[in-house]
């Protein structure tokens, strides 16, 4: 049993160190996870996209309120669905402002709501280039730790011949590498995302 759990942390760890070999061998700074030339460009004109969404959201909204009380200044008469009478010339032209501009709000809102969702995206793609990469490191560091570990302890059964042949022993030895090694891969995920920024 101590055997398998031996061979099965060496395959652990020696999967993970060539993972880390191939898949990221070119990244070794934290440069490597910032977007690129065209991704800042493109982060760029979505916020500013966002931004003339938010100016010209807002002016529509402006325009609203103001035909609004134009029409409550005037004290025109409102009719069941909220618009003002259209008998009166006035009242015929807030009411095709405004539903104008109410056109043009939910544009604007729409243009808004794409241009940050965008913005948000290309901002989440450093933390997404970086993620597998830490839980790859993690997973490295905690295995050559674990490795460390295991062969100490069954150093140290076989000198001092503790639990030799038991079956419960070797579960038990098991059971503890596992969660050391599971509690050691979450503390350098933590430890790396700190380390990054993220």
């Amino acid at each position: 049993m101590i055997g398998f759990l031996s061979f099965l942390v060496v395959a652990v760890w020696l999967f993970s160190e060539a993972r880390m070999l191939i898949k990221y061998r070119g990244w070794e700074t934290t440069d490597a996870f910032n977007r690129t030339p065209q991704e800042e460009k493109s982060l760029v004109a979505a916020q500013r996209e966002a931004s003339v969404a938010s100016r010209n959201l807002a002016t529509a909204e402006k325009k609203i309120r103001a035909a609004i009380q134009r029409g409550t200044a005037s004290s025109l008469r409102i009719k069941k669905t909220g618009e003002y009478d259209n008998r009166s010339a006035l009242g015929k032209k807030l009411n095709k402002e405004i539903r104008r501009n109410r056109a043009l709000e939910l544009r604007y809102q729409n243009d808004f709501i794409r241009a940050e969702q965008t913005a948000d995206q290309l901002l989440s793609v450093p933390y997404q280039r970086a993620v597998p990469w830490m839980h790859g490191e993690a997973c490295r560091l905690a295995s050559r730790i674990a490795i460390i570990g295991v062969t100490c302890h069954v150093v140290l059964s076989a000198v001092f011949s503790i639990g030799s042949g038991s079956i419960l022993f070797s579960w038990i030895t098991v059971g503890f590498w596992g969660f050391a090694f599971s509690l050691l891969n979450g503390f350098y995920r933590k430890q790396l995302a700190t380390n990054l920024g993220f």
